[in-house]
């Protein structure tokens, strides 16, 4: 492996990271707030104030295909790309989650 596909799979398991860190730290925040609503939180919600960690599938995934992808050429590249979508849809997932409940009271009232 190059030193550019080592910095490329650098980079992508920091950019599949950010979300699991910023899903540990902001989700049990709002745990307090969804318990005050007394209704049943969507499964993305339960899951992510449960769960938090479970985001960390997302960096695994980058270094399966840091080790494994059948072309070696293209580990690299690819570890980069998959890390850029999973820090990019990281975020929509947590704000989802975060926001469900919200709606789902909205829609209630």
């Amino acid at each position: 492996m190059t030193r550019l596909d080592k910095i490329f799979v650098a980079l992508g398991l920091v950019l599949a990271c950010a979300p699991s860190v910023m899903a540990a730290v902001v989700m049990p925040q709002f745990r307090q707030t969804f318990q005050s609503f007394g209704a049943d939180l969507p499964w993305l919600t339960q899951m992510l104030l449960d769960y938090p960690a479970s985001l960390l599938l997302f960096p695994a995934f980058i270094l399966l295909i840091a080790l494994g992808w059948p072309n070696k050429k293209q580990r690299g590249l690819y570890s980069l790309l998959l890390g850029s979508l999973f820090g990019i849809l990281g975020p929509v997932i947590i704000m989802v989650g975060a926001y469900l409940p919200i709606w789902k009271l909205g829609t209630a009232i």
